[in-house]
């Protein structure tokens, strides 16, 4: 029986996964396969009385070949046994899925990778729980490796589990203590008042207990749920949200965000399209979300976003500070409920917003407006804005030292490929000033000799920016706008990665429909006195990027004739932030694009490890110490118990227990 209700408490403790995921059978079923195998070798080794370390290597080896056969079966010696290849394979998965957890928003779509990981973080979770509960006999312990499935959901994801999963788990927490009562119930042996009852009678009152502790527990779970709806909170929500947002009111004189790491492919690979915004401009422009500026040498991601009460949008916003030739744009945008981001999407530099409610403010540095109180779910807002439209002519004469606070715009790590500064020299080498180079960059890329391609792109593991450039040069606008970002840098010019949307396919009455499959990224280029000018380095077949009037696309470009005046070219990244292939930020809100925000420490760099996945930082983080501090004391009583009861010790023996012990 325990190890029956050690088995159904993990599998319904895996629903807190969830909303972590889009859709069901691609995860739920390899972690279904994961906890049987992980309970039947359990269950082996003790039928053949193994030791617990023969135990657990026994238990290791069908994890082992669990993963094999569901994710590398190809590779294996008769599908089942691993060869060098199999171990190639993992090898190459588990770093893919460690990249798509640095650059993935919840929910994740279906990822190789993401299953392997999944797979083995079940897997180890039930080993834990069944040596808990099983051979150390400690049921009651067994909850806390749950609490890591628990942990990293509650972490990312800003709405909580959901009630459905939390209730699973505490159902399962609860049919864990129930079970330490009726096995403790048993080590205690008869009582006083059982010396006169017969075996029925101990076993109505054993069954008595039972159904009045399942009582009180079933009761303490509606309590916990029930009363915090109606305690008072900071956003007036009870201390369950009925909204799912990230808290309301005043708060603090300031307000810091971290982006969630959502890459613009997760939106171009989803498997089906997604309305997220309605516009209406007479001249549709992208749609800028926020932009990435720290690049560790693989990934660009958002750097932290500060902003006090006085950049609060309500306050009004400031006069753009630019030169050179500029476009008024005006824009009436409406949000579905399927868009829920944290930051708000916006053609060109804002002058001024209407409709807009929330505590939304302004990150002047990267020209975001974020809040960290409210979401873009349903908004319906209209934005006047003036948008850089710079000529050819001023753009080269545009020459000066470069601002110290755009030093973040330049730096570049030790560590990048030798050949990426002999490329860069090679392209401009004809070029005299800065514009020319940066010119020559993006027709470069724009050349035949690259392919726009949603399949064949490089990941994000190190290598990943020249394999691009030198091998493959296939892929989309994360790697083309961070290639052509990190080239640009070279020249010691300030340049980041814009994301956010194009402007969508014109519909019967005139409006603009944005889906996620308008996702994009592109340069921007900071010239002296001129400001950020974008640049568009992607050259789709579908002819949705063409190059801004200022860099026309050349004569060999399918997209030959440039876009309007100050019109960026293709599709805005899209939104939560995740890193660029480069990861993007994106402000995700479709089930292909959501958004989880953490609150930043000040000066807090937000780039994220690829190499590390999340769960296994929660897991080693919280949940293994403190199970191995609780579990340590029980482990050895255990052995103290069964060396006292090994036969041919004093009083050692079944029958040397004391009367009423067991």
């Amino acid at each position: 029986m325990p190890t029956v209700v050690a088995a159904a408490a993990c599998l319904l403790s895996t629903s807190a996964l969830s909303r972590l995921f889009d859709g069901t059978l691609w995860w739920m079923r390899p972690v279904v396969i994961a906890v049987a195998v992980a309970v039947a070798t359990a269950t082996l080794g003790r039928l053949l009385r193994l030791p617990v370390a023969a135990a657990v290597l026994l238990s290791l080896a069908g994890l082992v070949g669990t993963v094999t056969v569901l994710c590398a079966r190809g590779t294996a010696l008769l599908g089942v046994v691993p060869t060098a290849g199999t171990v190639r394979t993992l090898r190459a998965l588990i770093a893919g899925g460690s990249s798509d957890i640095s650059r993935l928003a919840a929910p994740v779509p279906h990822r190789p990778g993401l299953v392997v990981l999944t797979v083995i973080g079940i897997y180890l979770v039930v080993m834990v729980v069944d040596l808990i509960v099983v051979t150390l006999d400690r049921p009651a312990l067994g909850g806390l490796p749950l609490l890591a499935l628990y942990a990293v959901s509650a972490a990312i994801l800003p709405g909580g589990v959901g009630t459905v999963p939390f209730l699973l788990g505490a159902a399962s927490f609860v049919a864990l203590l129930l079970l330490d009562g009726r096995l403790a119930f048993g080590r205690w042996g008869r009582t006083v008042s059982d010396a006169g009852r017969g075996n029925g009678e101990r076993e109505a009152f054993g069954g008595r207990l039972t159904v009045n502790a399942l009582g009180v527990a079933l009761a303490a779970l509606l309590v916990a749920v029930a009363v915090p709806l109606g305690l008072p909170s900071l956003d007036g929500e009870g201390l369950v949200s009925r909204k799912g947002g990230y808290g309301a009111g005043d708060g603090p004189s300031s307000a810091s965000v971290v982006q969630p790491i959502v890459s613009v492919s997760q939106q171009l690979h989803a498997s089906k399209q997604v309305p997220l915004l309605s516009v209406r401009s007479q001249t549709p422009r992208y749609l800028r979300l926020t932009a990435l500026e720290n690049f560790d040498g693989q990934l660009f991601t958002l750097r932290a976003l500060n902003a006090t009460r006085d950049n609060r949008v309500s306050e009004g916003l400031p006069k753009p500070r630019l030169g050179g030739t500029t476009a008024q744009v005006s824009a009436d945008i409406a949000v579905t409920t399927r868009f829920n981001e944290l930051y708000l999407p916006v053609p060109g530099i804002p002058t001024k917003i209407k409709g807009l409610t929330g505590d939304w403010r302004l990150a002047a540095p990267t020209g975001t407006i974020f809040s960290t109180r409210t979401s873009t779910v349903g908004v319906h807002y209209q934005v006047d804005a003036t948008a850089p439209n710079p000529t050819r002519a001023e753009l080269e004469a545009a020459t000066g030292p470069t601002p110290a606070d755009l030093a973040v715009d330049t730096s570049l790590p030790d560590n990048l490929d030798p050949r990426l500064r002999q490329l860069v020299e090679s392209i401009t080498r004809n070029a005299r000033t800065p514009y020319e180079k940066v010119y020559a960059i993006q027709q470069h890329l724009r050349g035949p000799l690259f392919t726009y391609d949603l399949t064949g792109a490089p990941t994000t593991q190190e290598g990943a920016l020249a394999e691009f450039l030198f091998e493959s040069h296939r892929g989309y606008c994360e790697q083309f706008a961070s290639a052509m970002t990190v080239m640009v840098r070279m020249l010691h010019l300030p340049a980041r990665v814009a994301i956010g949307f194009v402007p969508g396919e014109q519909q019967a009455d005139g409006s603009y429909l944005i889906t996620n499959r308008q996702a994009h990224a592109w340069p921007e280029v900071w010239f002296p006195s001129i400001g950020w000018v974008s640049f568009e380095p992607t050259r789709r077949s579908d002819g949705a990027t063409a190059a801004p009037s200022y860099a026309p696309a050349g004569l060999d470009d399918p997209d030959g004739a440039a876009a309007p005046a100050g019109q960026e070219s293709e599709s805005g990244a899209q939104p939560l932030p995740e890193p660029v292939p480069v990861p993007v930020p994106s402000a995700g809100a479709s089930p292909d694009d959501p958004t989880a925000t953490h609150p930043p420490t000040a000066g807090e760099d937000t780039d994220s490890s690829p190499g590390i996945p999340t769960w296994t930082i929660w897991l080693c983080a919280t949940v293994v110490p403190v199970t191995a501090l609780l579990v340590t004391p029980a482990i050895i009583r255990f052995r103290r118990r069964r060396a006292r009861l090994r036969p041919g010790r004093p009083g050692g023996g079944a029958g040397a227990d004391p009367p009423g012990r067991t």
